[in-house]
């Protein structure tokens, strides 16, 4: 009984032990370069850093009462099965395998692979896939050239032409009128004052001021037509600025059109293991024209160079790197793939993993989570998004989907002036009746 004691409180105090020690252990945080991530802070030399990353490990910590340090990945790569050594992973999975880091806090995508290795929490950030492009350069003159006759952009050039002639003729069927009751304001003055339409035009005769009276429906309509038609135009030339890029499936169509992914990210993997049939032509051209790059700063610098060359990278960097001096990036319309995670990996089967997935799960319960997230993603620098804003409907206008109005979508409107004629010819023939009696 007494040895029984003994082992007892020899197994308590060894355990409550190791907590301390657990505890009292700095917690070895790897992470990788990445806007806005993890960036170099002022003091780079002495290994300060700063970004969405440097601010989370500070969360987790906290929550977990323990010290931290960050280092960065050797070989600079998120982690992927060498193609050399069988088994063996590179990357920061490689240090958690290895032991040589306790805990990956860094944009790091959820994979089967990856999972069977490494413990995962809670996704911390959701994404889809995005594309992102060079804007085109656009000429100043051509450009102000094609705005010289915007005004008149609204209505197709037949559809001018039937107003002006409309008008024309309202005006010659008004002094035919006149002329016919022998008003004597129809020699002179009456062309122009029917034109403006104010009280110098007093049309003495029912039949005139019917004619007034659907002259100035048709103008009314004409003006409402042209005001909404000016208005869509207009909208869909801004949103054109901001939504301007095909989608996937339409890229991929294009003979001149280059791909680019990180080497051995899960982007690669996910587009090699698809069976979608965009997704595999996409690959097929990406591993023909072998354009994948090292890390994001060289996709980004080969983007800047070939307007023909678009990189496929998740959707939260995307629209990071297309808000950001010097705007010279988009992305496209529509994300496309399924629903992914960034999550912190922890090494496989240790407690840490189930207090590290808890501290996520309480961060995104309180709001900090989302808080942290609207603190690098809503810090926008350039002036086209915040004009265009954020459209998630899908339904925006596009300048190319944009038709001027023509004759047959304004028939309506030449139904009504028909119908208005025949009532003026009935009303003109029994005023004339009226008079010769």
């Amino acid at each position: 009984m007494l040895l029984k004691s003994v082992l007892l409180v020899g197994l308590i105090v060894a355990f409550a032990g190791s907590n301390n020690a657990q505890q009292e252990r700095i917690l070895r945080i790897v992470s990788i370069l990445d806007q806005p991530y993890l960036m170099h802070g002022d003091d780079a030399d002495n290994g300060s850093y700063t970004g969405f990353c440097k601010d989370l490990a500070k969360m987790i910590s906290e929550e977990l009462r323990m010290d931290y340090e960050i280092h960065l990945v050797k070989d600079g790569r998120y982690g992927a099965k060498n193609k050399s050594a069988s088994g063996q992973w590179n990357g920061m999975i490689g240090e958690i395998v290895n032991n040589e880091a306790d805990i990956v806090v860094a944009p790091l995508t959820v994979t089967a692979a990856r999972a069977a290795v490494v413990d995962f929490s809670t996704p911390f950030q959701e994404f889809q896939f995005s594309v992102l492009l060079k804007k085109p350069d656009i000429d100043e003159d051509e450009s102000d050239e094609d705005e010289t006759l915007t005004a008149f952009s609204p209505f197709h050039l037949y559809l001018w032409l039937a107003i002006v002639f409309t008008v024309l003729g309202m005006v010659f069927i008004s002094l035919v009128i006149e002329w016919s009751f022998k008003n004597p304001d129809t020699h002179g003055e009456g062309f122009v004052n029917f034109l403006r339409q104010d009280s110098i035009f007093r049309p003495e005769s029912i039949t005139g001021k019917v004619v007034r009276f659907v002259y100035l429906v048709f103008i009314i309509l004409v003006i409402c037509a042209y005001t909404a038609s000016f208005a869509v135009q207009r909208e869909a030339d801004s949103q054109s600025e901001v939504f301007g890029i095909d989608s996937i499936e339409e890229l991929v169509t294009e003979d001149d059109m280059k791909f680019g992914i990180i080497d051995g990210g899960s982007t690669e993997a996910y587009l090699k293991g698809s069976n979608d049939e965009t997704y595999t032509k996409l690959y097929e051209i990406i591993d023909r024209e072998n354009t994948k790059v090292e890390n994001y700063a060289e996709g980004l610098e080969r983007l800047r160079l070939d307007e023909k060359f678009a990189f496929v990278i998740e959707s939260p960097k995307a629209e990071f790197f297309s808000s950001m001096e010097p705007c010279d990036l988009e992305t496209g319309r529509e994300e496309f793939g399924p629903t992914r995670g960034y999550a912190i990996a922890t090494r496989k089967g240790i407690k840490l993993s189930y207090d590290v997935n808890i501290v996520i799960l309480t961060l995104k319960e309180n709001g900090k989570l989302e808080t942290l997230i609207r603190k690098y993603w809503n810090n926008i620098e350039c002036s086209d998004k915040e004009d265009g804003g954020d459209d998630d409907s899908g339904d925006s206008v596009e300048k190319d989907e944009f038709d001027t109005l023509n004759l047959s979508e304004m028939a309506g409107l030449f139904y009504f002036l028909f119908g208005g004629l025949i009532l003026i010819l009935l009303v003109w023939i029994l005023e004339r009746r009226a008079t010769t009696k």
